[in-house]
């Protein structure tokens, strides 16, 4: 379902929210990755000027059809003069050639990094189309257009496009959600508890491996505003713009980019016939009756980008495997990648290993931890073997959450 909605005089909203399903009915993933509960939006902007149009970003070959056809509502394709791509993935670009047959008069503005990715992506389109901007300014008329590098936000050639006039700033992917829009275009017509858990998923999943150059990019813009920017609406490339909420989402990636954690313990297991979850209810119930914030999350049943949200800002982590053919249980090993993908900051990790014999998956998980994710692990690591009395391992889980909730007291 597409709509153009004017947001501003002359600045239109150009949005597709994602309706597509896969052969069994469910709504297609982000990337093919990540599930969309409530959907996502394919955000573009129409600017109209006295002496020049703009298209701000585009759309997906899938999507092009129907985005020409909303365009064709406010302008002709053919009076587009200058298309400005922030950002090269296919959901924002993946249609120029098509596009380019309808805005044949138009050139495209990309930035230093962008020009010689989009001349690998699209050979065929010729040289004195393309124009380069780094850090400039361009007059279209009436408007003013600035362009700010944000490299790597979260591929390198990222910028953000701001429009003085209007005091817009168009930032592609950052500040995004995987939220679909619905008619509903601003962040204040969307209830925020869920708009934020939405961004933060998407924060997770997408831009959190680049978190020092969200923490560029956000100096960047404080340094911005601080001269003569003056943000009044951030219009991203997926899910609503940002009016009254701008300083909300800003605060947000920036506690999300710095690895700011919360007074929570976040505790991720795999049980394959309940054993290992008996002994996770077990360190629950000792850490809720020492006041601790703590949630168990199966990983056999929740959504990976709804545990990678999870973990992003908790206190305190704790991996819980069973031994399955002498590894990790394998979704929970899948989650110990990906945080390393996602490169999570660092904090106090405990581990919990069930077997019967050999005790692989506990050896294993304790190696990924310790090597490739270097997190300090809390103490006592508990091997959970079927020949080990009860009491003692109820002993052990209370001195862990012990250790745990003194962490936690000391540190928030």
């Amino acid at each position: 379902m597409g709509i153009i909605e004017q947001i501003r005089k002359n600045v239109f909203l150009i949005s597709i929210d994602e309706k597509r399903k896969t052969q069994d009915g469910k709504i297609k993933k982000f990337e093919n990755l990540w599930y969309l509960p409530n959907g996502i939006s394919y955000n573009s902007y129409l600017i109209l000027d006295t002496e020049k149009n703009i298209l701000i970003e585009a759309i997906d070959h899938p999507f092009i059809e129907e985005y020409i056809r909303l365009i064709e509502t406010v302008i002709s394709p053919d009076k587009i003069d200058i298309i400005i791509f922030n950002h090269l993935e296919p959901d924002h670009c993946g249609g120029i050639l098509e596009l380019l047959k309808k805005a044949k008069n138009a050139v495209i503005i990309l930035s230093t990094k962008g020009e010689k990715i989009f001349r690998t992506l699209y050979t065929e389109i010729p040289s004195n189309k393309i124009v380069i901007v780094n850090d400039d300014e361009i007059s279209t008329g009436e408007y003013t257009f600035k362009f700010i590098s944000a490299p790597y936000l979260h591929w390198p050639e990222t910028m953000f496009t701001y429009l003085k006039e209007e005091n817009i700033l168009f930032t592609c992917d950052a500040f995004g959600a995987y939220t679909s829009l619905n008619k509903k275009i601003y962040s204040t017509e969307h209830e925020w508890s869920l708009l934020e858990k939405e961004a933060k998923r998407y924060y997770s999943t997408i831009i959190s491996p680049y978190a020092k150059f969200v923490q560029k990019a956000l100096t960047n813009l404080k340094n911005e505003i601080n001269s003569d920017m003056k943000i009044k609406l951030i219009a991203p490339s997926h899910g609503p713009l940002h009016n009254k909420t701008i300083d909300k989402i800003i605060e947000l990636y920036d506690n999300w980019s710095i690895g700011k954690t919360i007074e929570k313990v976040v505790i991720i297991f795999g049980s394959m016939y309940g054993h290992t979850a008996k002994y996770v209810d077990e360190l629950v119930s000792e850490l809720k009756i020492r006041d601790i914030n703590v949630e168990a999350l199966d990983v056999s049943y929740i959504d990976v980008s709804e545990i990678l949200s999870k973990l992003l800002d908790a206190g305190v982590i704790v991996f819980a495997t069973p031994t399955y053919d002498a590894y990790m249980f394998p979704p929970l090993e899948y989650i110990l990648m990906l945080i390393n993908h996602k490169r999570f900051a660092s904090r106090p990790v405990g581990l919990i290993g069930k077997c019967s014999w050999s005790g692989g998956g506990l050896k294993k998980l304790r190696k990924q931890i310790e090597e490739d994710l270097k997190f300090p692990i809390i103490e006592p690591i508990i091997e959970l073997r079927g020949e080990k009395p009860e009491s003692e391992l109820t002993n052990e889980i209370a001195l862990l959450a012990n250790n745990i909730s003194e962490i936690i007291i000391s540190k928030y």
